[in-house]
């Protein structure tokens, strides 16, 4: 039997088929005969393979592990896991046997975990302007035990800004601790580069914040600064009086994501 390697995209099988134009009226999508995941549960850093028997009425051309989806729901592409893909010709290129493999993080979530393969099918030697059939998505569960339990966004422990009062024309900044049980490299929590306050009930008026700075304060907890001018109705240098408020997305290693809520009371400035 002739292997194939398929890694991040899909890759054709040599068969010698007719090619046609295109999917014929009657086209059906390749069918899956079985799927089995070992080892079932995996630990993290290791290795979870996902073999698929797959047949087509023409030929089975390619497999694409393009998703992953872990027990919080968090997405994450193939290649973010190591994927790859093997396809192994059986009697011919109708009947493939994929195996895919991914690589489990060291810091992971435990529960189900979900992998989804694409297969690809047509002609093996596809005419010039072939457009391709949609294929068939496969999805594949496998369990995670012996890695973390945290479902937790990063937390606030504490804020404040400089200065610490606020008027109209002010730049100050503002620095945020951010607890987790599972915090990522420090520059990784902010799930944007900026966040803005805005006034409440006139969202016109606000501080745009940026130039964020990262320290970790303990094994657990970073603080994060950020610089925050103030603009209204998009012009910069004024904000209006009032209460303004932020809700600062945050991510940790694990995907858990949350917002951290800010407020600022902006006085008027001096005449």
């Amino acid at each position: 039997m002739r292997r194939l390697a398929i890694v991040g995209v899909a890759v054709g099988l040599t068969a010698g088929l007719t090619a046609c134009p295109g999917p014929s009226p009657t086209y059906q999508p390749p069918t899956v005969e079985s799927i089995q995941v070992s080892p079932n549960p995996a630990a993290p850093g290791q290795t979870v393979t996902v073999v698929i028997d797959a047949h087509d009425d023409v030929a089975v051309t390619g497999a694409t592990p393009n998703l992953v989806t872990t027990p919080n729901g968090a997405r994450q592409s193939g290649s973010s896991l190591s994927c790859t893909a093997e396809g192994t010709p059986q009697e011919d290129q109708r009947h493939v046997v994929v195996a895919a493999r991914c690589t489990v993080p060291t810091l992971a979530l435990n529960g189900t975990w979900h992998l989804q393969i694409h297969l690809a099918d047509g002609p093996a030697d596809p005419p010039p302007g072939w457009s391709p059939p949609d294929g068939t998505d496969v999805t594949a569960a496998f369990e995670v035990a012996g890695g973390s339990d945290d479902r937790e966004a990063p937390r606030l422990t504490d804020s404040h800004t400089t200065p610490t009062m606020i008027d109209q024309e002010t730049t100050f900044s503002v620095t945020m601790r951010l607890g987790d049980a599972s915090l990522p490299a420090a520059d990784g929590i902010l799930r944007t580069g900026s966040f803005e306050f805005a006034k409440l009930g006139a969202s016109n008026s606000k501080f745009w914040c940026s130039d964020s700075t990262f320290h970790a304060a303990s094994a657990l907890e970073v603080d994060v600064t950020a610089t925050c001018r103030p603009s209204n109705f998009g012009v910069a240098g004024r904000a209006e009086t009032g209460m303004h408020r932020a809700v600062v997305p945050v991510i940790d290693a694990l995907d858990n994501v949350g917002g951290v809520e800010l407020f600022v009371d902006v006085q008027a400035a001096p005449a």
